[in-house]
């Protein structure tokens, strides 16, 4: 440093006025910064090297310089609304539709948890019974050349191809939807338990029917059935959807009943066996059942009845269960129905004793359950032969003979009475089915005495009725024997002169409603209170409840 100084001066400087031109005061000033500028970086280097083991502080970052700004921006805040923009993931169906599409998977329109459907949408393709598109392929973006090439193959992509199809093919035609399954399972747990009597272990529509209805070749048995479910649900809780779906195999159960009766009529193997049309059969009863429940007073039943008394009468059966199990219960509609009906009703060929049919392999054994009660024990025989004594009459009246009830038709009635007298039901004393015969067979001597005698109150016909309504109170509401309590149930209102008799008589068409919720029950009361009213009134005409059913257009199986 001192060597550097020493470069100039001042005291070194001659006092020559000559000389003191030539000094600048200005690059003197200059001089003294550079010395001054050296010596801080010298200083500053020593330092560094002094404290090259120590650690160097961070400075302090610089305060900015101005005043603060009076608004401080603040974050965004994100929000959970989402805008109702136009989605643009729905399915096909929906977007060409121009409907919402609740985007749920496969299709659109349902969720399963356990056998409840969840609708989450009223305008879905489920909802509307359309068929669901599915969903187009996701397109993920690219730039340039390439993104350009998987574009265009996106575009073809979403070409129609029928060969290949939106949703996975179906196991069972016909079940092919959740609202499908519900039918079914309601048909399963529920329905199939009220339309015969069963001890709760055998239930025969459980046990010989839905095997049938499960195979693949039977297509209209199992679009009948789904259709007779589907009916009864929507009787106890209308439902849109269900409407929807139930119409549809309705349609589809009458092209195949169409479809499998021509081709039987067609094939000459039918009355040897060799072609199986024991499902064709099934389904006929099924649609009896149909029109039972949806109630029609219209008699558009006849024609499965009548369908039914063919297949007996030309077909042999391939199942002997199956066949032992439909001429039963076939039989029962067809002898109660002539306790309803003014047209002779055609029934089949009975024993010698009229009774029974004669194509029943083997009576119903002691103590056992029948599918229906009073067929093949023979107390149902008794209509059969009180109906036509009734017919007898009534056309006698209509050809104002005298006296219409002659000594042929007493004897007859007396002949009838002494057999009923005798009879005995096969069932174990005190079950509800024998409790049930019991009351089944007071109501058959009440049809005959109200066919041959005039319509007015006695006492024989009082205590009749009373009797009845003993062992109706014995009838639990919720055994299997309500299945077929309805006929007996609407000749005894017939008889019931006397208001405190007609309560009890309510009560058991209420229960009814609680146990099956069929749609003839309705109808029915509503003939039994009309024969109320001119019983009231002294009315003769109450004696003839199937011309009162007639003038109310009134035509349904009371069973």
């Amino acid at each position: 440093m001192d060597t550097l100084r020493t470069q100039w001066d001042p005291n070194d400087v001659e006092s020559n006025d000559d000389d003191v031109e030539d000094i600048n005061p200005r690059r003197e000033k200059q001089a003294e910064g550079c010395l001054k500028s050296i010596e801080r970086r010298v200083c500053s280097a020593a330092k560094r090297d002094a404290s090259s083991d120590q650690t160097v502080e961070t400075p302090h970052p610089r305060k900015p310089r101005g005043r603060p700004k009076k608004d401080t921006p603040v974050a965004p805040v994100t929000s959970s609304f989402k805008k109702n923009g136009r989605s643009k993931t729905g399915c096909q169906t929906c977007r060409n539709r121009k409907k919402k599409c609740d985007e749920l998977k496969p299709i659109c329109g349902y969720s399963v948890d356990s056998w409840s459907l969840i609708m989450s949408s009223s305008q879905n393709c489920l909802n509307n019974g359309i068929h669901c598109q599915g969903y187009a392929p996701i397109r993920v973006w690219q730039s340039g050349k390439n993104g350009g090439k998987q574009r265009k193959g996106q575009e073809n992509a979403l070409t129609p191809l029928p060969s290949i199809p939106s949703t996975l093919r179906h196991i069972i035609p016909g079940l092919e939807s959740p609202v499908d399954m519900i039918f079914f399972n309601h048909f399963y747990h529920s329905l199939s338990k009220v339309l015969t009597v069963h001890d709760n272990v055998s239930i025969p529509f459980r046990e010989i029917i839905v095997p049938m209805v499960l195979q693949d070749d039977n297509q209209g048995l199992r679009h009948s059935l789904l259709c007779f479910a589907g009916l009864h649900i929507i009787g106890q809780e209308p439902n849109p959807t269900f409407n929807v779906r139930q119409e549809h195999h309705y349609a589809c159960a009458l092209e195949c009943l169409s479809a499998d009766v021509n081709k039987a009529v067609e094939s000459t193997d039918v009355t040897t066996g060799a072609v199986n049309q024991d499902p064709t059969i099934a389904t006929t009863i099924i649609h009896l059942l149909i029109y039972i429940c949806k109630g029609s007073t219209d008699g558009s039943y006849r024609i499965h009845l009548d369908g039914a008394r063919e297949w007996i009468a030309n077909h042999r059966f391939s199942d002997p269960v199956f066949f032992d199990f439909f001429l039963e219960y076939f039989v029962f509609h067809e002898i109660w129905n002539s306790t309803t009906s003014i047209d002779p009703c055609p029934v089949l060929d009975m024993d010698d004793d009229k009774t029974s049919p004669k194509m029943f392999p083997d009576p119903v054994p002691q103590g056992r359950v029948a599918a229906m009660v009073g067929v093949k024990d023979g107390l149902l025989g008794f209509i059969t032969k009180i109906a036509s004594l009734r017919r007898t009459i009534r056309s006698r009246r209509a050809e104002e003979k005298v006296p219409a009830v002659d000594y042929p038709i007493i004897a007859s009635s007396l002949e009838i009475k002494f057999d009923l007298d005798a009879w005995t039901p096969v069932q174990e004393p005190n079950t509800p089915a024998w409790y049930f015969s019991m009351f089944c067979r007071e109501c058959i001597w009440v049809y005959l005495y109200r066919t041959i005698k005039a319509s007015k109150p006695s006492e024989d016909l009082t205590n009749a009725v009373d009797d009845a309504l003993i062992y109706l109170k014995e009838v639990d509401p919720a055994e299997s024997t309500q299945a077929i309590l309805l006929s007996p149930l609407f000749i005894l209102g017939c008889a019931a002169f006397h208001e405190w008799q007609r309560p009890p008589i309510e009560t058991a068409f209420e229960n009814l409603l609680a146990y099956s919720n069929l749609g003839n029950i309705r109808p029915a009361r509503q003939v039994v209170r009309r024969v109320w009213e001119l019983m009231d009134a002294g009315d003769e005409k109450s004696w003839d409840w199937e011309t009162i059913m007639r003038d109310m257009n009134i035509d349904l199986l009371v069973t």
